[in-house]
């Protein structure tokens, strides 16, 4: 199927391997690539060693309906417990002002409100949220 792209590269531009069939683009595999040479090209540059971002990504499954709510509450809250801000709506980065505009958006805003009961809901469980934890607080 490929054989004919394949044709016009040359044995030695696949890093001096032969390949039997041509290698399709994966851009996550390309990602890691580049994240990686970044990482070596910095600590080599600054001599250090280790990983360049804090941690190992992380995921857990959101399971209930709760845990959606604190998850999207505590994201919005970030800019809050590192102190770039004091509220909600001064962050221009966040996805939180895009939620309450009734405009075109690419969020499925109408969703979100519909799962905190509203608008108003949407308010009162992010100010409950940012009011009743303390700075420590992570979600685990």
């Amino acid at each position: 199927m490929f054989t004919s792209l394949k044709s016009f590269y040359s044995e030695e531009s696949f890093h001096g391997l032969k390949f039997d069939r041509f290698k399709p683009y994966q851009p996550f595999l390309q990602i890691g690539h580049l994240l990686n040479s970044h990482t070596k090209h910095f600590n080599n540059k600054y001599e250090r060693t280790g990983d360049l971002f804090e941690g190992r990504f992380k995921r857990k499954e959101i399971d209930s309906d709760l845990y959606l709510s604190q998850m999207i509450c505590y994201i919005h809250r970030n800019p809050i417990h590192h102190r770039i801000t004091g509220h909600y709506e001064n962050y221009a980065f966040s996805s939180f002002n895009e939620l309450i505009a009734s405009g075109e958006s690419l969020l499925e805003y109408k969703s979100v409100l519909d799962h905190f009961g509203g608008r108003e809901n949407y308010f009162s469980a992010h100010e409950e949220f940012k009011n009743n934890l303390g700075d420590d607080f992570l979600l685990e």
